[in-house]
């Protein structure tokens, strides 16, 4: 190739070129920078250190509401038992350590147990919520006079007690009875959601609910009723009651036990009229309660929620 062909040639594509649109990149875009992750305050869970020396509201010998601290787990006002003003109080026999009220902290329940002066010995069930690392005791629930505490724990933020209380014709000294109590934290209350007991041969009183299952969701207003009994209950009925989460009853009555003998197993079945009560949150409890005394014998309660 000539020397003046390869200028021509150059020439032309330089030419070329220039007559192009300039192609400019883009300008990249920022990337939107990650928030710092926010870290939950984390506390350490309730011990028994914290139980045993934490402040509780109790009733004193007045039938009065008052603050205490338990110190090493115990608290005396007076000095001598036959003085109307004496009161002794003993927690610790019993602990569990669990989440009460789903917020992931470690909470607690104990046995606490009163006593005036006298014979008995009333022991009450206390829970303790986890607030910023240190305990507060938001309820209490009365067990009995003197009962014997086989055991306590928490799971899936659901109290398990098992003791032995009075019967109907049982001595102060000398309770019989085999119970089991499970209780849910809702609203600072602890609210019975199970009970059963047993009779004098051992055999268990239960009541095990089919429909409506617990934290169902009402498709209409209308409730069916379905479940059985391991022991059909005096005169072939239970109770059945509905309430507010804040314990308001609204509805209360009757309900049949079809069992083919005088307490053996048997079943029930209802349907109850829900159109006048506006949509929100409910328990229905379903309990059988002692001829003799009115005590609880079973009980089952489950959440409802209405449309």
């Amino acid at each position: 190739m000539t020397f003046l062909r390869r200028l021509l040639l150059v020439g032309w594509v330089i030419g070329t070129t220039a007559c192009l649109p300039q192609v400019i990149p883009p300008t990249p875009t920022p990337l939107p920078s990650t928030p710092t992750p926010t870290s939950t305050p984390t506390y350490a869970p309730l011990s028994a250190t914290d139980v045993l020396n934490a402040e509780y509201l109790l009733l004193d010998f007045g039938g009065n509401l008052r603050t205490i601290r338990l110190s090493d787990g115990t608290y005396q006002s007076g000095n001598d038992p036959t003085q109307p003003d004496f009161w002794s109080v003993r927690l610790g026999e019993m602990m569990a350590f669990g989440d009460l009220n789903g917020d992931g902290l470690g909470d607690a329940v104990a046995t606490i147990a009163e006593n005036y002066g006298g014979t008995g010995v009333f022991v009450n069930l206390v829970a303790l919520l986890n607030e910023n690392g240190l305990p507060r005791h938001v309820a209490s629930y009365f067990i009995d006079d003197r009962p014997i505490l086989n055991s306590l724990t928490i799971q899936e933020e659901v109290v398990h007690l098992a003791a032995t209380i009075h019967g109907p014709n049982d001595p102060g000294c000398c309770p019989t009875q085999p119970v089991t109590r499970d209780l849910r934290l809702v609203n600072n209350n602890l609210m019975l959601i199970r009970a059963t007991s047993q009779t004098p041969g051992g055999q268990e009183r239960r009541i095990d609910l089919e429909e409506p299952t617990d934290n169902s969701t009402l498709s209409t207003k209308t409730l069916r009723l379905r479940g059985r009994v391991s022991i059909a209950p005096f005169e072939n009925t239970l109770r059945y009651r509905l309430t507010t989460a804040q314990g308001t009853t609204l509805l209360v009555g009757p309900l049949m036990v079809e069992a083919p003998d005088p307490g053996a197993p048997g079943t029930f079945e209802a349907t109850l009229d829900l159109q006048n009560l506006p949509g929100g949150l409910y328990y229905l409890e379903i309990a059988d309660l002692s001829a003799a005394d009115g005590s609880i014998l079973a009980l089952i309660m489950v959440r409802l929620n209405l449309p």
